[in-house]
């Protein structure tokens, strides 16, 4: 093959692994694909807009700070077993 290239990025390889230090690159024109948009995603964009509208803003910023609170607090209460030694 005359185009091939010794790097990978994206979505350009099938398996990596950081133990054997390898990586498989993908076969055919995926292995050139690193950085391409999905342009079939594109539609997503207006359906979450006009999702994001008819929910308010206001709700989605009370949900955000429901959860952030809620996060906080559960990270807050893990303990590691050493940390009592």
């Amino acid at each position: 093959m005359k185009l091939r290239r010794p790097w990978f990025s994206g979505g350009t390889i099938t398996v990596a692994s950081v133990q054997g230090d390898r990586y498989f690159l993908a076969e055919g024109a995926s292995a050139f694909e690193d950085g391409t948009p999905d342009y079939l995603g594109i539609p997503a964009v207006e359906i979450g807009l006009r999702h994001l509208q008819s929910v308010g803003l206001d709700l989605i910023h009370t949900r955000c700070k429901c959860l952030t609170a809620w996060v906080i607090q559960e990270l807050l209460s893990l303990h590691h077993p050493m940390a009592a030694l």
